[in-house]
C-alpha cells in the first residue's frame, strides 16, 4: 500500500510539473505577444502622428492616452517576463535563467504591481478625458494636450506612491512580498492575509471605482442633456443614439477591466 500512495503522490508531483510548465509557456507567449502588440500600436501612433501634423488637439490627446497605456502594459508585460523566464530557469534548472531570480527580485515584484496599476490608472485618464470633453467641453484648457502630459506623469508617480506600502510596510520579518521558493521569484503570497487585501484593493479596487464614478458622471451628464432638448425630436434621436453608442462602450470598458 506504501508503494501504491508513494507512486501516486510521484505521478500527482510530475503533472503538476508538466501543468506548472505548460502554463508558464503560455503566459510568457502571452506576455511577449502584448509587449509585440503594445509596442507596434506606439510605433503606429507616433509614425502617424509624424505625418499628419495637423491633427487635432483632441486627438493628439487620444494619441498619448493609447501610447500611455500602451507603455503601461510593456512595462507590466516585461517584470511578467522576467518572473516566468525565473521560475522556469528554476523549475527546469537552467544555470542561465537562474540569475534573474535573486536579481532585484523584489524590487520586481513591486514594480510589477505598480505597472498592473498604471494600466488601471491610465484607463481612469481615458474616462476622465471623454468626461472632459463630453460634461465640461466649453473648458478646452482641460483636454489640452498639456494638461494631460502632466495628468500622465501624475498617474505615474500615484501608482508608484500608492503602491509603496507593499514594498516598505513589513508583517513580521520582512515586507508584504517575499521570495517563494516553489514559484523562483518575489510576490504577496496568497497567505499573506494583508498583503493580498492591500494588493487588490490599491491596484485594482480604487482605479475601478474612479472609472465607474467618471462614466456614472457622463451617463447623468447626457440624460441630463437629452431633457434638454425635449422639444426638438430630431436632436432627442441624434443624442439617443449617441447615448447608447457611448453606454454600449463604457459597458464594454468595464466589463473587459471587470474580468
Amino acid at each position: 500500500m506504501t508503494i501504491i500512495n508513494n507512486s501516486l503522490e510521484i505521478n500527482n508531483f510530475h503533472r503538476y510539473k508538466h501543468l506548472k510548465l505548460f502554463i508558464n509557456i503560455c503566459t510568457l507567449a502571452s506576455a511577449l505577444f502584448a509587449i509585440i502588440i503594445s509596442f507596434l500600436i506606439i510605433s503606429y501612433v507616433v509614425i502617424n502622428y509624424i505625418q499628419k501634423k495637423k491633427l487635432k488637439k483632441s486627438m493628439n490627446v487620444s494619441l498619448l492616452l493609447t501610447c500611455n497605456t500602451c507603455l503601461a502594459i510593456i512595462c507590466s508585460s516585461s517584470t511578467l517576463t522576467l518572473m516566468i523566464l525565473s521560475t522556469l530557469g528554476g523549475d527546469l534548472d537552467i544555470f542561465s535563467l537562474k540569475k534573474i531570480i535573486f536579481w532585484n527580485c523584489h524590487i520586481r515584484g513591486y514594480l510589477h504591481f505598480v505597472f498592473i496599476n498604471s494600466i488601471y490608472l491610465s484607463y481612469v485618464l481615458q474616462a476622465t478625458f471623454r468626461l472632459c470633453r463630453i460634461a465640461f467641453h466649453e473648458l478646452i484648457c482641460l483636454r489640452t494636450i498639456t494638461s494631460f502630459s502632466f495628468y500622465t506623469i501624475i498617474q505615474w508617480i500615484i501608482s508608484f506612491l500608492l503602491i509603496s506600502p507593499i514594498l516598505i510596510v513589513r508583517e513580521g520579518s520582512s515586507s508584504l512580498i517575499i521570495y517563494l521558493p516553489q514559484e523562483f521569484y518575489c510576490q504577496v503570497p496568497m497567505n499573506s492575509i494583508h498583503g493580498i487585501i492591500f494588493s487588490i484593493m490599491s491596484v485594482y479596487f480604487v482605479p475601478l471605482c474612479c472609472i465607474l464614478i467618471i462614466y456614472f458622471w457622463i451617463i447623468i451628464h447626457l440624460q441630463h442633456k437629452r431633457r434638454q432638448f425635449l422639444l426638438l425630436m430630431r436632436s432627442i434621436q441624434r443624442q439617443t443614439q449617441r447615448d447608447r453608442i457611448i453606454i454600449k462602450r463604457i459597458c464594454l470598458v468595464m466589463f473587459v477591466l471587470l474580468l
